[in-house]
């Protein structure tokens, strides 16, 4: 996470980088995007990964634990699953609180999510837009 009182020298890059994460988290949950054709389901985001190697599944639609829980977003609560180490910001999301790695966060804040990928280097290279 990053430092609970930035300076002022960093607070503006880092509201401009989670403003970029934010975007290409949106991108990513597009669901006109995700959408199957002649089926209606969405398709599955793929896994979150981050510069210095933590991922995380983010998902969203109406049988996520996300909100809207619906097909259409845009979504401000998503569900993460399974991150790659334990991070204390969603504990008070997990569904197993005792299993951080090997559980699923539910109605997870978006807003959270880019700060924890941000806290993480951002996305990693390969995953950039």
């Amino acid at each position: 996470m990053p430092a609970a009182n930035p300076s002022a020298d960093h607070q503006p890059t880092d509201e401009v980088a989670l403003e970029a994460i934010l975007s290409e988290l949106n991108r990513r949950l597009d669901p006109v995007a995700r959408r199957r054709p002649n089926v209606g389901v969405l398709d599955c985001v793929p896994r979150v990964r981050c510069a210095d190697g933590f991922s995380v599944s983010v998902q969203a639609g109406r049988g996520n634990y996300c909100a809207p829980r619906d097909d259409d977003g845009p979504w401000y609560d998503v569900e993460l699953g399974f991150p790659s180490e334990r991070v204390e910001a969603l504990i008070p999301f997990a569904e197993e609180e005792d299993r951080p790695t090997k559980t699923v966060y539910g109605w997870v804040p978006l807003t959270l999510v880019a700060e924890v990928i941000l806290a993480h280097g951002g996305f990693a290279q390969t995953e950039a837009a």
